[in-house]
C-alpha cells in the first residue's frame, strides 16, 4: 500500500505532531509512506530521519484572516492554488499513490485534485471547524460540503470531534483514531507540602483560557495558597502583553510565569504538580494526555474532548467552564490533599499510557487506510 500524507505546514503544532506519530506507526506495517509538505521544517526534518521521503510542493489555505484582510487573502489564495494545481497533479500522476491522506482541513488542493485523478482520498480533521481567528474562504457550510464529497471516508480524533463533524457530513463516513501521543520517560507526580506548581500549555489566545487560570491564581492567593503557574506558550501578542499586565496588576508578578512556545514542552510540565486544561472549545486534548501519561491530573474544563479524557475525581477534576471561582476551588482541593494529587496522578498515567499507544494507533489508521481502498476499488459507500 502507497500512501501518500499532505501536512499544511512543517511545524510540530498538534496536527504535525499526529501526522508524525501516524507515519512512524504505520510505517511499521510495511505501508509505504511518502510525506508532502509545502516548505522545510522541524515536521520534515524528522520525517526525513526515519528514511521516508519527503516533497515540497508550494500550496495554500482556504482559510483566511477575519476582519479587513480577508478579501486579500481569499484572492491570494485562490490564485496560489491554480498555480499549485498543474504541479499536484502532476505529482498525483507520477507517484500514483493508492490512497491521498489530507491531514487537517485548512487545505483543499489535494482532495480536489485526487478527485479529478480519481484517486481515494481520506479527510484527517484534528480541528472543529474555522480556527480562531480564521474563517473558510467558501463559508462552513459549503467547505463541509465539499469536504463530505471530496471523501471517502473522515478520520477524527474523538467522540467530541465525531459529533461535532455529523452535523455536515454522514455519521457512517466519519472514523475515530486515536493518537499515540509519545512523551518522554520523565516527570511523575511530586507530593512535596511546599508551593503547588502548576503548568497550561498552549498558544495564548482568548479560546486556551489563560485569563481564567490567572484569575483563579489571583483567587489562590489572597487565601494564602503558596501557588506557582507556567503558563507554557507565550508569545508577544497584544493578548500576551494584557495577561502579563493583569498578573502584575493582581501582584501576581512572581507567581504567574511567561514561557516561549518551545518544541519539546515537557521539560517545563515534568517541574510541575499539576496541569491545567482551560481551553473553551477542545476537540482533542492532546496537552492533557501528554501530562497524564507524565503522571500529573489534571484540572479541565468541562466540555467537549476534556470531558472524555478527565474522569472526574480519578484521574483529574472537571470545573464550570469560564467559571475561575470553580477552578480555584478544584485546585484548593488537591492544594490542601497532596495524597489524592499524588493517586490522581498515578491513575492518570496508568491510564493514559495504556489507553493512547502506538500500536492502536497504527491499527486503527491501518484499518481505515484498507477500507477507503477497498471502498474505491468496489466503488461502496460506507453504511452508518
Amino acid at each position: 500500500m502507497k500512501v501518500l500524507w499532505v501536512s499544511h505546514s512543517s511545524g510540530l503544532a498538534g496536527a504535525e505532531r499526529a501526522l508524525l506519530e501516524g507515519v512512524r506507526a504505520v510505517a511499521a506495517k510495511q505501508i509505504s509512506i511518502h510525506v508532502v509538505a509545502p516548505t522545510e521544517g522541524p515536521l520534515t526534518t524528522e520525517i526525513a530521519s526515519l528514511g521516508l521521503p519527503v516533497s515540497f510542493i508550494r500550496y495554500r489555505w482556504w482559510m483566511s484572516p477575519k476582519g479587513w484582510r480577508a478579501p486579500y487573502y481569499r484572492a491570494a489564495n485562490s490564485a496560489g492554488n491554480v498555480l499549485a494545481w498543474p504541479h499536484v497533479s502532476r505529482f498525483l500522476r507520477t507517484l500514483k499513490p493508492d490512497l491521498v491522506i489530507t491531514n487537517t482541513l485548512v487545505i483543499p488542493i489535494w482532495a480536489m485534485a485526487s478527485k479529478k485523478l480519481n484517486i481515494p482520498h481520506v479527510w484527517f480533521v484534528h480541528e472543529s471547524g474555522d480556527a480562531e481567528g480564521d474563517s473558510f474562504d467558501f463559508g462552513s457550510r459549503w467547505t463541509f460540503r465539499l469536504v463530505d464529497a471530496l471523501s471517502l471516508l473522515i478520520i477524527v480524533n474523538s467522540r467530541a470531534a465525531e459529533h461535532s463533524l455529523s452535523r455536515f457530513v454522514p455519521l457512517g463516513k466519519i472514523r475515530q483514531a486515536s493518537y499515540a501521543v509519545e512523551t518522554p520517560d520523565i516527570g511523575g507526580c511530586r507530593t512535596h507540602s511546599g508551593p503547588l506548581t502548576l503548568g497550561l500549555v498552549g498558544r495564548v489566545s482568548a479560546n486556551k483560557g489563560q485569563a481564567e487560570a490567572i484569575e483563579a491564581m489571583a483567587l489562590l492567593v489572597r487565601k494564602n495558597l503558596n501557588v506557582h503557574l507556567k503558563i507554557i506558550g507565550d508569545t508577544d501578542s497584544t493578548l500576551s502583553r494584557g495577561l502579563r499586565r493583569r498578573a502584575s496588576e493582581s501582584d501576581l508578578a512572581g507567581t504567574v510565569e511567561f514561557l516561549p512556545f518551545s518544541d519539546d514542552p515537557f521539560q517545563h510540565l515534568s517541574d510541575t504538580d499539576l496541569a491545567l486544561m482551560c481551553s473553551h472549545k477542545e476537540t482533542f486534548g492532546r496537552v492533557t494526555v501528554e501530562a497524564m501519561k507524565m503522571g500529573k491530573p489534571v484540572v479541565g474544563a468541562a466540555i467537549d474532548a476534556t470531558r472524555e479524557l478527565i474522569q472526574d475525581g480519578w484521574n483529574g477534576l472537571l470545573y464550570e467552564p469560564g467559571n475561575a471561582n470553580d477552578l480555584a476551588d478544584k485546585i484548593s482541593m488537591l492544594y490542601h490533599d497532596r495524597a489524592a494529587l499524588a493517586i490522581m496522578g498515578e491513575r492518570a498515567r496508568t491510564w493514559a499510557i495504556n489507553q493512547f499507544t502506538v500500536s492502536r494507533y497504527a491499527q486503527q489508521l491501518t484499518s481505515i487506510f484498507q477500507e477507503a481502498i477497498s471502498m474505491s476499488r468496489n466503488g461502496s459507500t460506507p453504511v452508518n
